[in-house]
């Protein structure tokens, strides 16, 4: 069976399913080998899944992990992905789908 990427209208979501295609083309659903799934982002309606990380501060004695100047508060556009037989969701990092570079994340962690 082929990969099947649903989507309900719009270009910019066809665009997006058709990335996806391209660079995961033996895309499998982990929960039970599906090869059929449905775009849940709407970007021409402007519906967007986002995925957001931020200060988490310690509960013993409310110091945060990192400084304020860190860079590493993050957001970034992710695409999702339903499998149609089981509902397992997959996402992809919108950013890396277009060519972000694996350093942009940081360093390995044996360098």
């Amino acid at each position: 069976m082929s990969l099947v990427i649903r989507v309900r209208e719009g270009e910019k979501a066809k665009a997006l399913a058709r990335l996806i295609k391209h660079k995961a083309p033996i895309l499998t659903c982990t929960g039970c080998g599906n090869r059929d799934f449905a775009l849940i982002e709407e970007p021409d309606l402007g519906y967007r899944t986002n995925i957001e990380r931020s200060r988490i501060y310690a509960r013993s004695d409310d110091k945060p992990f990192w400084d304020d100047d860190s860079p590493s508060a993050v957001q970034q556009l992710l695409v999702t992905l339903l499998c149609t037989t089981c509902g397992y969701v997959e996402q992809f990092s919108e950013a890396v789908l277009n060519g972000a570079m694996p350093t942009a994340y940081g360093v390995d962690v044996d360098e």
